[in-house]
């Protein structure tokens, strides 16, 4: 099974010092994450681990949000969005099978992001977010259910997807594995 993921990076003439300033800087606050709560960061440990001055930092950023904004935002453009639109292409047992290689690569920065949780920015929601707006786009033409009855599927579909990934994630289980399948008979039982 092969999953499309579409350019990573737009072909664009950038200087490569400022390619250079961001790697380090998105380095530093990826770093800062490992070790600490996203809230407890501040701009001056950024500064530190990159060893850049304030400066340069606010050349390219206006807040640690905004850095961390960024990064979620060309994450979800670069990963998320390409493979959760083709989720109701394939059924939920080979997508998950399929992607798994893929949530391995990426499990320490989605594990990362997780840890993003603010009033203005909570990767959680975000990963919601997503995985309603997949569903109701694939339901809605299939069914004849109301917007509410569609919006209820969709946000327990997005709900129970998401805490699955957070899960398995946090847990280290392996989402392709034999667990899996056991998970999800579990699932099904407990649902009925």
């Amino acid at each position: 099974m092969l999953f499309i993921l579409g350019e990573f990076m737009a072909e664009q003439k950038i200087d490569k010092r400022i390619i250079r300033t961001k790697s380090l800087i998105h380095n530093a606050f990826l770093t800062l994450l490992a070790e600490k709560e996203y809230k407890h960061i501040t701009v001056q440990d950024i500064l530190n681990t990159a060893d850049i001055n304030r400066t340069t930092f606010y050349k390219h950023y206006k807040s640690k949000q905004g850095l961390a904004s960024e990064l979620m935002n060309n994450f979800k453009k670069e990963f998320l969005v390409p493979v959760s639109v083709q989720r109701f292409n394939y059924s939920a047992r080979e997508f998950i099978y399929g992607v798994s290689p893929m949530v391995k690569v990426y499990r320490p920065l989605i594990k990362l992001f997780l840890k993003i949780q603010t009033p203005e920015m909570n990767f959680v929601q975000e990963l919601q977010k997503i995985a309603k707006t997949q569903y109701i786009e694939h339901v809605r033409s299939k069914t004849g259910k109301t917007e509410q009855e569609l919006d209820f599927q969709a946000h327990m579909f997005a709900t129970l997807a998401v805490e699955f990934l957070r899960y398995c994630l946090l847990n280290d289980v392996d989402i392709s594995s034999k667990q899996h399948d056991e998970m999800l008979e579990m699932f099904k039982y407990t649902m009925l």
